[in-house]
Parts: C-alpha cells; sequence; structure tokens
C-alpha cells in the first residue's frame, strides 16, 4: 500500500511539474510579442505615422500612349528636313506616374504631363484595386489633371494643407511610384520656397517648393506630404543633372485652380453665377449681379450647408454636386446667414453660344 502512494505521489508530482512548465512557456510567449510591439511602437517615427495614415489615398497612375514612327524612307525625309512617304508604324508606350484621391467621391489629382496624350488610364491602389480612369480636366500651364474613377465605395482623400507658411528645414514626406516601384516611401526637408523652372522656351513654372527627398520618374502627380499628413505640394520635375533636387506645384496654387478645373460653367457650358471657397464650409466668396445664385436669394459670405440634398463640408463637395448637372435643373440649397438657416432653389441657367465675333 505503501509503495501505491508512493507511486501516487510521484505521478502528481510529475503532473505538477509539467503544468508549471507548460504555464512558463505560455508565459514567456506573450511577453515576447509584447516586448516586440513595444519596441516597434517606439520605432514609429512621424514619417512612418504619415505614410500609414496617408497611403491609401495615393495611387499608381499606368497610362498607354500610341507613338507614331516613320520606318523606311523616313530617315532620309529626317535629314532634309521634309517628309517622305513610308510606312507608319504605331507603338503602344506604357507609361507610369502617380496620383492622389481629392474627393471621396473618386477625383484624382496628377500631373498634366503624367496623362498627357494618353489613349488609356488606369489608378491603381496598394491593396492592387484597379479602376479605369477618365480625364476631367488638364491644366497644362500649371502642369495639373483631374482625373475621375467610379469606386465601389467612398474613398479616403487626403487632407489640404497650405504651402503658404512652409518653412525652410521642415520634414517632408513624398509618397509615390518612382520607377514603377509601387507606393514608395521617402522624407527629406523643404530645401527652399519660390523656385522657378524652365520647361522650354514656352513654359516656365513658378512658386514651386523645392524639396532633397528623393523624388524620381514616376513619382510625378504624387503628394509632397507634412508632418501632420496634409497635402502641401505635388511633385513634379527632377533636375537630371542633380541628386536629390526634386520640386512640388505648391498646394495653395491647386487650391487656387480647382474651382476653374471643376467648373460646370466652363464644362457643361451652364452658369450658376457665384463661386465659393474651397476651404472648410463651402462660403460664397464671389456673386454674379443679376445671375442665377443672386436670383436665387443667396448673398456673400452665406455658408452652404446642402446642395442638391446632400450634405456639403467643403467647397469640393460643392462644384462636383453641380458637375452632372444641366442648365435648366432647379437645384436645392440650403444656407446659414448669421446663424439662421434658409432653403431656396439654384437655378442653372444656359451660357450663350459664342456668336462668332
Amino acid at each position: 500500500m505503501s509503495r501505491s502512494l508512493a507511486g501516487i505521489r510521484f505521478l502528481l508530482s510529475l503532473l505538477t511539474l509539467v503544468c508549471v512548465s507548460s504555464s512558463v512557456r505560455a508565459q514567456v510567449i506573450p511577453a515576447a510579442d509584447a516586448s516586440a510591439a513595444a519596441g516597434q511602437s517606439l520605432r514609429r517615427t512621424p514619417v512612418v505615422e504619415v505614410f500609414q495614415n496617408c497611403k491609401d489615398a495615393v495611387v499608381n497612375i499606368s497610362s498607354t500612349q500610341i507613338i507614331e514612327q516613320r520606318t523606311g524612307l523616313d530617315l532620309f525625309g529626317g535629314l532634309f528636313d521634309m517628309e517622305l512617304p513610308g510606312p507608319v508604324r504605331r507603338q503602344a508606350v506604357t507609361s507610369v506616374g502617380s496620383g492622389f484621391v481629392i474627393h471621396s467621391s473618386g477625383y484624382i489629382v496628377t500631373n498634366a504631363h503624367v496623362i498627357a496624350r494618353t489613349t488609356e488610364r488606369k489608378a491603381i491602389f496598394p491593396d492592387k484595386r484597379e479602376y479605369d480612369a477618365e480625364v476631367i480636366a488638364v491644366d497644362h500651364e500649371h502642369d495639373l489633371a483631374v482625373l475621375k474613377i467610379k469606386p465601389q465605395a467612398p474613398l479616403k482623400p487626403l487632407r489640404l494643407g497650405r504651402s503658404v507658411d512652409l518653412m525652410v528645414g521642415e520634414t517632408v514626406v513624398a509618397i509615390g511610384n518612382p520607377l514603377g516601384l509601387q507606393h514608395t516611401c521617402t522624407a527629406g526637408v523643404v530645401s527652399a520656397l519660390d523656385r522657378e523652372l524652365a520647361v522650354n522656351e514656352n513654359l516656365v513654372f513658378r512658386g514651386l517648393v523645392q524639396t532633397d527627398a528623393s523624388i524620381n520618374p514616376g513619382n510625378s502627380g504624387g503628394p509632397l506630404l507634412n508632418i501632420l499628413g496634409e497635402l502641401i505640394g505635388i511633385n513634379t520635375a527632377i533636375r537630371g543633372d542633380a541628386q536629390n533636387i526634386g520640386f512640388a506645384i505648391p498646394v495653395d496654387q491647386l487650391r487656387t485652380l480647382l474651382p476653374d478645373m471643376l467648373s460646370v460653367e466652363r464644362r457643361n457650358r451652364m452658369t450658376v453665377g457665384m463661386r465659393v471657397s474651397i476651404d472648410g464650409q463651402p462660403r460664397i466668396v464671389s456673386l454674379d449681379k443679376g445671375g442665377p445664385g443672386e436670383r436665387a436669394g443667396l448673398q456673400l459670405n452665406d455658408v452652404l450647408t446642402l446642395v442638391d440634398n446632400e450634405p456639403v463640408t467643403s467647397g469640393l463637395d460643392f462644384y462636383i454636386d453641380l458637375i452632372n448637372h444641366n442648365p435648366g435643373d432647379a437645384v436645392p440649397v440650403r444656407f446659414s446667414r448669421n446663424g439662421v438657416v434658409y432653403e431656396t432653389k439654384l437655378m442653372i441657367g444656359a451660357r450663350p453660344k459664342p456668336d462668332g465675333v
């Protein structure tokens, strides 16, 4: 009997040892994971934060361009500055660039030169989703373009910052598609402000932001962000004969040009007779005398809160909500004036066709 008790005690001791050992192992593994997580948290710099928060709003733009080349006798035509008959070879060339979402409904900003003379364009997101992109507006003088895709769900746009208060030496982050390497992040500082870059004898870009953040072919059209994750520039050019000298269009230029680029008056030959601010709640900043806006009872500094039965939180909402309308449409508008809420209908007018004179 004593031998049986001794055996039982031995088995109980062995089971206790096994359980304690298993418990120790179970505690060690989570402790290691916690230590790794703590280490990663310490390594999470502001640049990491900017990339993580903004990467989903950055797209790679793949464009197809048809290049025509003469073969055979064209060699001699080039020598003698004349065109001789000969076969024409058409070749599809794919180029890459970058862009970023500026409105949740699928509006994307990029450089004009990224989509110039292209026949097909695709916007590719970090999760490999691809969308055909339609050109909405192009401003070659300032090298800006707006594209439109049709997403299945609202997108996350970038927040517009300010370039008027940029400081030389402050940290900036570029996200883009350099050399086809998708969603690459580079960081640097603002190297200089108000730079001028001559593209050719007929085109000069002014007021550019200079940065030493690495920018390469394919970064064009991508965002330059401050450390708060706000858009402060659109990467547009590099100096081929230098290292770490890149240029970006300041975001304040984009803010100024967007109302005209998205203007239904320019696109659809119609008139609304008013302009609203881009930043914050859309506030009426100009009103044509006798125009549709004035006839609807709107006044300067009225703040729009609802357009076409859709809430508006920025001036972009106002311009984009009007894009699909036509002359003669009555658009419901709700606005605030001195704290009092009013409702009216904005009757869109038709712009007269030019008389040829």
